[in-house]
């Protein structure tokens, strides 16, 4: 069908807008044609619909067709392919309802995509750690710290086996990692993984990224709170010049970072 490959062809070229616009036209077409034609199956349509919406930023859109795609492929007869694919769809919609503030219904497709890919891929697929690590990184469906600090190092352990396809991955559910265990109070396992987090990055990257900047205060913070003030001051100024070459000097988190920085050197709160 013409609209259809225009649909996909508009996506690859990067116009979101239209490629989704050809194929709601293609999704209309295809109720009035003869079994016997030639046409693309709704779920390749809803794909594209999908993308588009994930493109655009349309969170609403992508929960809309996401329900559909999902609805669809759990049509399907059983089989690895099928679950794969309803794993990759349940994962977008979940991460979709959990952007829109739908903790509980992105929770349910995580998990599911959890289940799907650990029942269908290798314990080394990172198909496989990339599940793993959304669903603890959403805690929504009440699992334990503790549960969500052994998908993360699960996730860590396959990334790390990877190699240099799992990096972004590594460095994802590493600074993970560290979030939680400042928040269970272990300070020191906390540290551990940021700056292996950090490490990975900058190896990636260059020490002069601004993605950078989210590990290095992190650290920051609890070099302070944890009485190395001097270390605090050094990791708040690389953060700080992080972001006024990307921001501006004036910007609002280039004067906070300044602030946070001056407030560590000095032993006070900054204000």
């Amino acid at each position: 069908m013409g609209r259809y490959a225009l649909a996909v062809a508009l996506l690859g070229a990067g116009d979101a807008e239209a490629a989704g616009t050809e194929a709601l036209a293609a999704q209309a077409l295809l109720g009035g044609l003869p079994p016997e034609a030639a046409a693309p199956s709704p779920a390749a349509v809803l794909e594209v619909l999908v993308g588009a919406a994930d493109r655009r930023g349309d969170t609403e859109a992508l929960v809309a067709h996401g329900r559909a795609l999902v609805a669809f492929i759990e049509g399907e007869a059983h089989g690895e392919a099928r679950d794969l694919r309803l794993a990759t769809a349940s994962t977008r919609l979940g991460l979709a309802l959990a952007r829109a503030g739908r903790a509980d219904e992105a929770w349910s497709h995580l998990a599911r995509a959890l289940v799907l890919r650990r029942a269908r891929l290798g314990a080394g697929s990172l198909q496989l750690g990339e599940a793993l690590h959304n669903v603890a990184t959403h805690r929504l469906g009440g699992s334990s710290l503790d549960e969500a600090a052994i998908r993360f190092e699960e996730a860590v352990r396959i990334a790390r086996a990877a190699g240099e396809a799992g990096v972004s991955l590594l460095e994802a559910a590493l600074h993970n990692l560290g979030s939680l265990r400042e928040e269970q109070g272990r300070d020191d396992e906390a540290r551990a993984a940021w700056e292996a987090a950090l490490a990975a990055r900058q190896e990636r990257l260059g020490m002069e990224d601004p993605s950078l900047r989210p590990t290095l205060v992190r650290l920051a913070r609890l070099r302070e709170r944890t009485g190395s003030t001097l270390q605090a001051g050094v990791l708040f100024e690389r953060a700080a010049a992080l972001a006024r070459r990307e921001l501006g000097d004036e910007h609002e988190v280039s004067r906070a970072l300044a602030a946070w920085r001056a407030g560590a050197l000095s032993g006070g709160e900054a204000s």
